[in-house]
């Protein structure tokens, strides 16, 4: 072995050791590459989905202010032109087509679907005239699947304080 041939060897071994080394950082590369791909195609999926409660949630917010208004016809109209609005309503609201007796629009009846059955229990007057929920085996739950209301109803009782999940949410 000569002087030459070891240095050609050394310089075979550098050069290989380098196209390692950068072998593994273009490898590096790419799969950071992937990654920032990925996480960018989760979160645009995730600004879709966000998109879609926002929406679901607008919905849902004009049929409490319809409902607070008395605004029947609003929440009708709605869920007629928008299926979203018919899917995520709680409720389908039909205008009665024939009233037996003549009463102005605001009394208007007007059935309610619940899109999911509702599950309550009897309800008992007390001595102060509230009704409260009994929760004893003598009176089981019911379902309710339909009601009907009017427009007057729908604006004076909608206001009020409710319990929603453990939050006290004021309505006005």
């Amino acid at each position: 072995m000569t002087k030459e041939t070891v240095k050609q060897g050394f310089d075979a071994a550098e050069k290989a050791l380098k196209e390692k080394e950068i072998e593994q950082v273009k490898m590096i590369t790419l799969k950071t590459l992937e990654k920032i791909d990925t996480l960018s195609k989760e979160k645009d999926d995730l600004k879709k989905k966000e998109r879609d409660i926002d929406d679901k949630n607008k919905i849902l917010k004009l049929d409490v202010d319809d409902l607070k208004e008395g605004k029947l016809e609003k929440i009708i109209e709605r869920q007629n032109v928008d299926p979203l609005a018919k899917k995520v309503s709680v409720v389908l609201i039909i205008k009665e087509k024939e009233v037996i007796r003549e009463v102005p629009y605001w009394y208007w009846p007007y059935q309610v679907v619940w899109q999911e059955p509702i599950y309550t229990n009897e309800l008992k007057p007390f001595n102060d005239n509230t009704i409260y929920f009994q929760n004893t085996d003598n009176f089981p739950a019911t379902c309710t699947n339909y009601t009907t209301i009017n427009c007057s109803t729908a604006k004076n009782y909608t206001e009020g304080t409710y319990n929603v999940f453990g939050h006290i949410v004021h309505l006005k």
